[in-house]
């Protein structure tokens, strides 16, 4: 909730100050006074990444396996920007003497590591057992995550789920937020020389697929589990939602954002000028801003009451 809010201030601060209610009165929509701005500062966090151990599986199963999970957990915490992973030839400790519950703390203390990942994986490819145990190597703790134990995980994307799910937890059980591994991005992407598609792929890189393509598609945003975009698929910009088009009129459709509820805000342009508008059922119902500037670009407060946007009200975007 916090990165969400974060998120939504750097939002209103590149839009000028300019923040819509969605019950708002014109006089409500000016600039903030110069003093009065927001202003966020973003930098790199006074904390430095935990440096973290993920040792070799106990491997019960095809060494192919137990390799691609270790290389899930690597992956996914070096993403993170939370962890410093420790590489595997700087390991002081010997698998030998260690089990999934007995742990030489000095060895991987010697070795620099904060924390220590280690895993059990048996079974085949079609039902894996993933048996995972977090610790804390300076205070010699051993941590219970709810998702340490999970069976029954085909090979591909649940295994890569089930792994996803464990290192979520050990971001929330170490920094306090929940990991977000296992969602997925949406964007547009050029096909061709007059044409751009809409993806989505995982927050790893894995797993991408195409919504539309075969003509100018643009700045999609999330419904749900569906997609919100712009599309020049009937001639003129128009908003869909997954392979249907959603917008009923003339005008020129750019950029819809849905709230948490599943409310609209959506820009349109009538005669050369734009404002913001609150959509239902395809219908326009209400206009936001009213005013003789462009504004575009909306942006749910996570509490879905405000939107942030963008406009040229005060000289420049």
């Amino acid at each position: 909730m916090m990165r969400n809010r974060l998120i939504w201030l750097l939002l209103a601060m590149f839009a000028g100050g300019s923040i819509a209610n969605a019950q708002v009165k014109k006089d409500d929509l000016q600039p903030l006074p110069e003093k009065k701005k927001l202003k966020v500062i973003v930098g790199p966090g006074q904390k430095e990444p935990d440096p973290i151990a993920v040792a070799p599986p106990f491997c019960q199963t095809q060494a192919s396996i137990c390799n691609e999970v270790a290389s899930i957990v690597r992956s996914d915490l070096t993403l993170s920007l939370f962890f410093k992973v420790l590489a595997p030839k700087t390991y002081l400790a010997k698998m030998s003497r260690e089990t999934l519950a007995r742990t030489v703390w000095k060895d991987w203390f010697n070795t620099g590591a904060v924390y220590l990942i280690k895993a059990r994986v048996s079974g085949n490819s079609r039902s894996i057992k993933l048996e995972f145990r977090l610790y804390n190597v300076t205070d010699k703790k051993t941590y219970t995550l709810r998702t340490q134990d999970q069976s029954g995980l085909s090979h591909g994307t649940p295994l890569r789920m089930g792994v996803h799910k464990f290192v979520n937890e050990v971001i929330k059980i170490t920094t306090g937020t929940a990991g977000i591994f296992g969602s997925k991005i949406a964007y547009s992407s050029k096909t061709g020389r007059e044409t751009s598609g809409i993806f989505v792929i995982g927050i790893d890189g894995k797993g991408g697929y195409g919504i539309a393509g075969g003509t100018i598609n643009m700045l999609p945003a999330w419904l749900g589990g569906n997609l919100l975009y712009t599309s020049f698929k009937d001639g003129t910009p128009q908003i869909f939602l997954g392979k249907k088009r959603i917008s009923r009129d003339a005008g020129h459709y750019y950029k819809a954002n849905a709230s948490k509820d599943g409310t609209i805000a959506v820009t349109v342009n009538k005669g050369g000028q734009s404002d913001i508008y609150i959509m239902k059922d395809g219908r326009l119902i209400k206009n936001l801003t009213k005013h003789s500037a462009d504004d575009l670009s909306p942006s749910w407060e996570p509490n879905g009451k405000r939107i942030a946007f963008v406009s040229n009200r005060s000289g420049g975007p």
